[in-house]
């Protein structure tokens, strides 16, 4: 469910979401698939996360496709399998 943003308008509070393989290389997306196959932009939020296995949080930035300003977190999935 859309929550309206700061402006009041019916934006999506979050920017983009992807999933990637354990390469850091994008494999869907909530932006469609513009970004399938490229290397996620902020590579050390990537490996940091893999590294320690837990959630993280990147820095302050400018989405790649949007242009807008963000905040970059990561949370790697594991196969148990």
């Amino acid at each position: 469910m859309r929550q309206p943003g700061s402006d009041g308008s019916r934006q999506s509070p979050h920017d983009h979401l992807h999933a990637t393989d354990r390469n850091g290389i994008i494999q869907c997306s909530s932006n469609g698939s513009a970004r399938v196959g490229a290397m996620v932009a902020d590579r050390e939020l990537f490996d940091r996360a893999i590294a320690t296995g837990d959630f993280v949080v990147g820095s302050y930035g400018t989405g790649a496709v949007s242009g807008k300003a963000v905040i970059r977190f990561a949370q790697p999935v594991f196969d148990k399998g």
